[in-house]
């Protein structure tokens, strides 16, 4: 699944997980690089037979979904290609080429010269296990059930050719039209519609106010009107603070202590303040998400957008500046 970024990629796959009771193990971009070589392949293995495991154990449809691959193994002007990236690369292929089949490798062993505190624990209790692989079905073949892939990524493009090609991967451009956004934004908003209304006359009035707010801003993709909404809670948040002390402020962050606390023991364990029982008593104002406020919070976040832009401060900061050739260009 790809297309541009902030338009509900990983947002509406996840919904979907949740909808069709399909459980999600996710991998992040920041998993496939790793300073053991050969690493982020064997947890792509583990965490693949983890998914087939709980699926043949518990009865639940599983999926492996990697978010951002093209940000992880993707090919970027002046970039170094990694061994890690090709070992990623080449392990998705092997999966989708035997899906049913799955070789752990020795490299989920833990290493003496490995300092990191995963592998530091005891010789019985380590990374495979902990992924639902036993020790005993290491360095060799294992059957599974199939799992279905899913990844994420803005361009394609920047991947190793052969692992998308036709046979291997099935490429879907999520593209959403601008009513798709509007009914998206008018979910996101939607817990807001019935408590709002019934406490203040400038709530959230339902899908005619995302419709209005998605054909405000025409260039901006769902993941902006979701900090729209995030901006009018900051808002109250804002004014909740210009109200408070800097004492009353840190009293109702942090909360205050039930009961006198041992000096002995504090002095003996320095954390054992930490471990108090806490009562809260924030009580922040009504959040105002009417149109004309997220009107007003989406024009202010359009124009920090813009002057990032219209600045480019990396074209004085960099030396020998040299951008690289647009989709356009390249066209």
């Amino acid at each position: 699944v790809w297309g541009s970024k902030g338009c509900g990629k990983s947002f509406s796959l996840e919904l979907a997980c949740r909808d069709m009771k399909i459980a999600p193990f996710m991998v992040s971009a920041g998993e496939l690089e790793d300073p053991v070589a050969g690493e982020p392949g064997a947890l792509l293995r583990r965490r693949y037979l983890a998914a087939s495991k709980y699926a043949t154990m518990r009865g639940v449809p599983t999926v492996l979904i990697i978010n951002d691959l093209d940000a992880a193994v993707g090919r970027f002007k002046d970039d170094k290609y990694t061994v890690n990236n090709q070992i990623v690369s080449a392990t998705l292929m092997n999966l989708c080429d035997n899906p049913a089949e799955v070789k752990v490798g020795s490299s989920a062993k833990r290493r003496a010269w490995d300092s990191r505190e995963e592998f530091s624990r005891d010789e019985k209790t380590n990374v495979a296990e902990r992924d639902g692989v036993s020790t005993e079905n290491q360095n060799r073949t294992i059957k599974c059930a199939r799992v279905p892939i899913i990844v994420t990524g803005n361009d394609f493009s920047r991947l190793y050719a052969p692992l998308t090609r036709t046979g291997r991967m099935d490429l879907w451009h999520w593209e959403p039209s601008r009513g798709e956004i509007a009914e998206m934004v008018h979910a996101t908003f939607a817990d807001d519609d019935d408590e709002q209304k019934e406490t203040t006359n400038s709530g959230y009035a339902g899908i005619a106010d995302a419709q209005d707010l998605v054909n405000a801003f025409p260039n901006q993709p769902l993941d902006f009107f979701t900090a729209v909404r995030s901006r009018c809670a900051d808002d109250a948040i804002r004014v909740w603070l210009s109200r408070q002390s800097p004492d009353t402020m840190r009293r109702c962050l942090v909360g205050e202590k039930k009961g006198v606390a041992n000096k002995k023991n504090e002095r003996d364990d320095p954390d054992a303040v930490y471990s108090k029982t806490y009562v809260s008593i924030v009580d922040l104002p009504k959040q105002d998400v009417s149109l004309t406020a997220l009107l007003k919070a989406g024009t202010e976040i359009a124009t920090e957008q813009q002057h990032v832009l219209d600045l480019n401060l990396a074209r004085e900061y960099v030396n020998a500046w040299t951008p690289e050739v647009t989709a356009g260009e390249v066209r």
